[in-house]
């Protein structure tokens, strides 16, 4: 059984030198680094919450044509 979100992202035009999971620069989607410094010192789950938060909102996010 194919993975159920193939035919969504197969349908969406990706540039052939990038892939789905590198993101550039210049995006908003939070860096892990930046959101462990956020959250202060013994709190990983917080800052990994908050950047996955960010990537999904991303991800998610209308992609320009």
């Amino acid at each position: 059984m194919p993975c159920p979100w193939q035919s969504a992202c197969s349908s969406q035009a990706v540039p052939p030198s990038t892939t789905r999971w590198e993101l550039p620069d210049d995006t908003t989607t939070p860096r892990l680094a930046a959101a462990l410094a956020a959250v202060g010192e013994g709190r990983a789950d917080r800052a990994f919450e908050l950047a996955l938060d960010g990537f999904m909102a991303h991800a998610r996010a209308p992609q320009a044509a």
